[in-house]
């Protein structure tokens, strides 16, 4: 769905708009799946080695800096 949603967002704030899009049109069972699959892979990328590599890639990282990171990174769909 990520990937779908990138295909015609230019800007975070319309990826963001468009997975919404997406998800208003499917049914329980496929938000459910979504939730779990998104809460998964932002459990995953919590990682020591990520962190330093967000720490350099922005100069510094907070602890909310660092979702924002995450959530970002996996943002840029399934290659990355």
């Amino acid at each position: 769905m990520i990937d779908q949603a990138r295909q015609s967002s230019t800007n975070k704030w319309e990826l963001a708009e468009n997975v919404a899009k997406i998800l208003s049109t499917k049914n329980i069972e496929n938000l459910i799946g979504f939730d779990y699959q998104l809460r998964r892979l932002l459990q995953n990328s919590y990682r020591q080695e990520l962190w330093c590599v967000a720490h350099v890639a922005c100069g510094g990282c907070s602890i909310e800096n660092f979702e924002y990171f995450r959530a970002w990174m996996i943002g840029q769909g399934k290659e990355v």
